[in-house]
């Protein structure tokens, strides 16, 4: 196929390809779909899915030939690499589609944040994506505002499509730096990337793109991971870090007693220079903080591989419980996901305002509540996921906002440096 068109200049090289690329002067005299560098890149990218190849020989003045190299095979001889392929495929010819035969196009996706397309699953236990979603977003090119939320969508799949054909994968970062005039902000980028993901109903690994992981773990683990062999007792009083891909990990074996899941890095650091891990027989793992969904994922490939009981030491205050709670029924935000990342049967270990009388923490530890807890604490009791799946969770909530304050971890300290590892841990456990 040859098509003859305008030429460009000499210094038009292979960024002609690049989504987003403009080859004309930007203009706000009036609002159409073009300029954006969407028709280049996504030919290409869909005459390579189809096992061809697309070329662009220009001379300036006088034209442009376009070539398109298809191979003559049947459809159903070409391998598909995976089944977002098809997916991005569909949502770029419907909108195509509608606006070749002049309708509105539209691009719609369930609300994921929506705890009326939310199911609170009491059998599994965790919250998941209703089969059948009843509250969605449509994006259309009324304003300004839907106009770049659509662009960012088309571009996005076109991004996606191109890294899964190369078998590259990318971060969300990366993925903001190739178009930063487009999507303007991180922020942009993270909620394309998910809604695009809730729409296929895949984990995000399945779109090549991931995040950075920042956990830890440590402890008498040993798995394959990428072809070698890791143990992550070899790592010391610092732990491993949580590698970005948890399904390279294989062939996991343990013999410890327990998992532990820590929320905080320092208390991790604490439980190390203690030799928790040798003294209980245990694997310790943190977030650092809420957790990443490489952190996630490893704790839910754990529970799912070893026989063990799987425990949570958090802060007694709302964003420890609301972290905890992350971790064992899923977070609203990820609901077409939480089946591959949360782990019912874990169990709230501490702190706990019981605790207080048991062990007999002094009243100089206890910190008063802010205006950010007590709205932590209002969103937790508006829950129902946590009121169905976690009652007794949600109950603490309660006792929290009637006592006034909230105790972190560390707090054991004062009845003496080792006390969480010596006394407490060992007693909660038993």
């Amino acid at each position: 196929y040859q098509r003859r068109v305008h030429g460009h200049p000499e210094n038009f090289d292979s960024s002609q390809y690049r989504v987003n690329f403009r080859s004309g002067k930007e203009t706000d005299e009036v609002l159409q779909f073009a300029g954006y560098g969407f028709g280049l890149p996504m030919a290409r990218t869909f005459v390579r899915y189809l096992g061809g190849e697309l070329i662009v020989h220009s001379m300036e003045g006088y034209g442009t030939d376009v070539y398109i190299h298809l191979p003559d095979v049947k459809r159903s001889n070409l391998v598909v690499m995976n089944d977002v392929l098809p997916q991005i495929e569909g949502v770029v010819v419907r909108f195509l589609t509608q606006c070749v035969s002049g309708q509105p196009p539209i691009i719609s996706f369930p609300e994921r944040v929506a705890w009326a397309n939310a199911d609170i699953n009491l059998s599994s236990g965790i919250i998941q994506l209703k089969e059948h979603p009843v509250q969605m977003v449509s994006l259309n090119l009324k304003s300004m505002v839907s106009w770049k939320r659509v662009a960012a969508f088309l571009y996005t799949l076109a991004a996606i499509q191109e890294l899964i054909l190369d078998g590259r994968h990318a971060t969300k970062r990366d993925l903001y730096y190739m178009a930063t005039s487009l999507f303007g902000g991180q922020s942009l980028v993270n909620e394309t990337v998910e809604d695009i993901a809730c729409l296929f109903r895949v984990p995000r690994i399945s779109l090549h793109l991931g995040a950075t992981s920042k956990g830890l773990v440590a402890g008498p683990l040993r798995f394959m991971e990428n072809g070698q062999s890791v143990n992550c007792a070899d790592f010391g009083k610092m732990g491993r870090s949580i590698s970005p891909c948890i399904s390279s990990i294989k062939d996991i074996q343990s013999g410890a007693a327990f998992l532990l899941v820590v929320e905080k890095e320092a208390v991790f650091m604490r439980l190390l220079d203690d030799d928790v891990c040798s003294r209980l027989n245990c694997i310790l793992i943190t977030g650092k903080g809420y957790p990443c969904l490489a952190t996630r994922s490893l704790v839910h490939t754990l529970a799912a591989a070893l026989p063990i009981p799987v425990y949570g030491l958090a802060d007694a205050d709302p964003h420890g419980i609301d972290l905890l709670a992350v971790y064992a029924i899923g977070s609203r935000g990820l609901v077409h996901e939480n089946h591959t990342l949360a782990v019912p049967r874990l169990q709230w270990l501490g702190l706990t305002l019981g605790d207080v009388d048991q062990f007999h923490i002094p009243p100089s530890t206890f910190i008063p509540l802010t205006q950010e807890d007590f709205r932590k604490a209002s969103s937790l009791l508006a829950n129902p996921a946590l009121q169905m799946l976690k009652p007794l969770w949600r109950s603490e909530v309660a006792k929290l906002l009637r006592c006034g304050y909230k105790l972190e971890v560390e707090c054991l300290c004062s009845l003496s440096i080792g006390f969480l590892c010596d006394v407490y841990l060992p007693t909660r456990v038993a």
